[in-house]
């Protein structure tokens, strides 16, 4: 079990030392400052954001951003009723 635990420090150690790499990488070392700007998003942060969402230019709306996040409460309406639930859950 030390083994496999020594194995599983050293790939994280890789792991890390890729993911500094590609933040510094032309591609997105423009897009991860920017968002470090932002307090408590570090480097592995605004790196994990930028390859979870992509290119949020294909967003047109910010509102189809928040929904894509899940930031938009469900909508329950009908006719004169008007009833908003939870948060919905991304997709």
């Amino acid at each position: 079990m030390f083994n496999e635990l020594e194995h599983l420090r050293q790939l994280r150690k890789e792991i890390l030392q890729q993911l500094r790499t590609l933040a510094k990488s032309d591609r997105y070392k423009e897009s991860v400052e920017l968002l470090q700007t932002t307090p408590g998003i570090g480097t592995f942060t605004a790196i994990r954001l930028l390859l979870e969402w992509g290119d949020v230019s294909r967003f047109k709306r910010k509102e189809e951003f928040a929904s894509f996040l899940g930031l938009v409460p469900s909508d329950y309406s009908s006719g004169e009723t008007e009833r908003q639930g939870h948060i919905n859950q991304a997709r």
